[in-house]
């Protein structure tokens, strides 16, 4: 049986995904780019990169940490905090070699690196200094500091989707004594770990913070005695300065209001999903291991939101048996609640370019986006995108491998010869930059070399029919007006930008596929990220503000207004890129939580219907439902996602509830 959703879940008139078939000579609808940034404008506290709402989706967890918590974690490996005294849990470790010293990032490194011309050498110095990250990086009351540590610098950013990447861990204690002295009952899995960072993510987001001192999970007032405080404040204090407050210049937020502007910006609107990387330096056994227990939590992860449901649906009804105006759990809360949850969505290929063979891992990709199985029968959609850190040595053949494998996203292609970039523009697939993480391992000796001016001017040749004006075979970007950036203040291009990466984003489920004239947009399908915030010492505003000094991105404007609309359009195109929740969350939110109560009775409540059998919170019953869907509706719960995230986006920081 093939279902389309069923009666009540359709989309809305306006939908992002209606008439993605054609491609639309004005912005309508949930695109919306005209009427998105006028709001955007109306309710700005300021104009300029720092307030538009990001997008990263390109994020490695341990390559993220900043500079002062690798210090703080230093120190206690040492045996001493910030504060001065003695942290007991490592009073025992061993003098004799286990502490890790400088650099750990390349601020310290970057005059030796800019002398090293090899991009071969270049990259194995960059991951010197992540090999010295990990040796601190041995315990999971670091993993929890860092995951706070990143969260909390992302939300100073103003960052509302991210994608956090982290591969399974070896060697692995629960505190840095352990991991000190090697105390085997004190080992945590490799799946630990990863439920080690979901967590994390989750405590935070439902506004819970990371002791410091010890790296348990602690509740938010917990950090309010002097102790605490000055040592959040030692750790933390040149963030806070950074974070866009709603005082006024006569009256500037004290430190408390800028903490608080931070741990709401978490709890009420960033959205963080975990991608699970396979490492190339690995074998094929370390891969498949990565993508089950991917598979496995993301399972778990969906079984505990609908039982937590079910007992929220039992409470809703308890009350209203009892005559009390029940506290209903509408449609918005129980999205927010899937918000504040750190799904697994997909699968990141990375790690050192020259280890490994891309054909040695196929195998273990290709089982990420098939079907995976629930034990009880398999299922017929994809469960996790797949993305690929491609191109980042000369290697034609190995990029051509990867280009018929044809993953959901690219990351970085530097070193991308003119064929493969081709077919890769061809069909329109996302590519993931990170301008100072290129800059840096790419060897180019100034912002102009950056390879953008290819992937463009591929594209953009591609629109033109291939050839010069003037008929001959070569084509530049510079012979390819408008340039980028005018046409990221264009709203009609805006429009037609988002329809095709929309289509593009539909292919998953089999919709979209066709031929090249579908992708009829003069933008290039990219997105810009930070990669290693930490390593590099970057952010995803100062990436932005580099990304302005690209010449494809000079406008004939110098208007500050007009560079803040090409960045801010740029972050909305990415939202697009971001890889699905699990269609049976989708499919549950979307189709299941329908209106109930009788008219007039004051109770605008969501009650259950899933066939009116009563299992609508039964994981097994919502995946058999969800495999019965047809690809149109695998497409139409992929937009009804994606019309969430542009909404939240779109949303000044006021208009998100701070009570719920």
């Amino acid at each position: 049986m093939d279902h389309v959703l069923p009666k009540g879940a359709t989309l809305a008139e306006g939908s992002i995904c209606r008439n993605t078939g054609e491609t639309p000579a004005e912005d309508d609808g949930s695109c919306g780019f005209a009427r998105a940034w006028k709001q955007y404008m109306a309710n700005a506290r300021e104009v300029g990169v720092g307030s538009i709402p990001k997008v990263d989706l390109h994020c490695h967890l341990n390559g993220s940490i900043s500079p002062g918590l690798l210090s703080h974690m230093e120190r206690i490996q040492r045996g001493a905090g910030l504060t001065g005294d003695v942290v007991a849990d490592v009073a025992t470790a061993p003098e004799d070699g286990t502490v890790v010293h400088c650099p750990l990032n390349l601020r310290g490194g970057e005059g030796e690196l800019k002398q090293i011309n090899s991009p071969a050498e270049r990259m194995k110095y960059c991951f010197s200094i992540f090999d010295n990250v990990y040796k601190l990086m041995k315990n999971i009351a670091f993993t929890r500091m860092a995951v706070q540590d990143l969260l909390l610098y992302s939300a100073a950013d103003n960052i509302v989707l991210l994608e956090i990447r982290t591969s399974l861990r070896e060697e692995l204690y629960t505190t840095a004594a352990a991991a000190a002295c090697s105390i085997e009952a004190e080992r945590v899995s490799k799946r630990s770990y990863v439920e080690v960072v979901i967590t994390t993510v989750e405590h935070v987001l439902s506004g819970g913070l990371v002791d410091l001192n010890t790296g348990e999970l602690v509740l938010r007032d917990s950090v309010a005695s002097p102790e605490r405080w000055a040592l959040y404040r030692k750790v933390y204090g040149p963030l806070l300065s950074k974070v866009s407050s709603g005082a006024s210049e006569q009256a500037p937020a004290t430190e408390t209001e800028q903490w608080n502007e931070l741990l709401h910006h978490l709890h009420h609107r960033m959205h963080v999903r975990l991608l699970v990387s396979i490492n190339r330096g690995g074998d094929a056994a370390a891969a498949h291991e990565a993508v089950a227990i991917a598979e496995q939590l993301q399972q778990e992860q969906l079984h505990r939101f609908l039982v937590n449901e079910r007992t929220a649906c039992k409470q809703r009804q308890t009350a209203s048996e009892s005559g009390k105006l029940a506290t209903c759990i509408t449609d918005s809360q129980s999205w927010d609640t899937a918000r504040r949850i750190c799904w697994i969505t997909g699968i990141d290929f990375s790690g050192h370019c020259s280890k490994g063979s891309f054909r040695s891992f196929v195998s273990a990709l290709n089982r990420a986006r098939e079907a995976c199985s629930n034990g009880g029968g398999s299922l017929s959609h994809r469960s996790l995108g797949v993305t690929l850190h491609a191109a980042e040595k000369p290697d034609a053949e190995e990029l051509a491998e990867m280009v018929e494998f044809a993953p959901d996203r690219w990351g970085h292609l530097v070193f991308s010869d003119p064929t493969n970039l081709a077919i890769i523009a061809r069909r329109h697939d996302p590519i993931e930059l990170c301008i100072t993480s290129n800059f840096l391992t790419g060897g180019y000796d100034s912002m102009e070399k950056h390879h953008i001016s290819s992937i463009i001017s591929v594209h953009q040749c591609q629109q033109v029919g291939g050839s010069r004006k003037d008929g001959s075979s070569e084509c530049r970007v510079e012979d390819t007006a408008p340039r980028y950036a005018d046409l990221l203040v264009d709203d009609v291009q805006l429009a037609k930008s988002m329809h095709c990466r929309v289509r593009r984003r539909l292919r998953r489920w089999g919709r979209g596929e066709g031929g090249e004239e579908i992708y009829g947009t003069s933008l290039a399908n990219v997105s810009f990220h930070t990669d290693d915030r930490g390593v590099f010492e970057t952010t995803m505003a100062q990436e932005l503000q580099l990304l302005l000094q690209h010449p494809t991105m000079r406008t004939n404007d110098s208007d500050l207004i007009v560079h803040t609309k090409v960045l801010w359009a740029l972050q909305r195109l990415a939202l697009v890129h971001a890889f699905e929740l699990p269609l049976e969350l989708l499919f549950y939110l979307s189709c299941v939580l329908r209106e109930g109560g009788e008219d007039g009775d004051g109770r605008d409540c969501k009650v259950c219907h899933c066939c009116s059998c009563g299992k609508c919170h039964n994981i097994v019953h919502v995946q058999e439902m969800t495999a019965q869907l047809s690809s149109t509706a695998y497409a139409s719960l992929s937009c009804k996602e994606l019309e969430w995230l542009l909404e939240n986006f779109d949303a000044h920081p006021g208009q998100i509830s701070r009570g719920k």
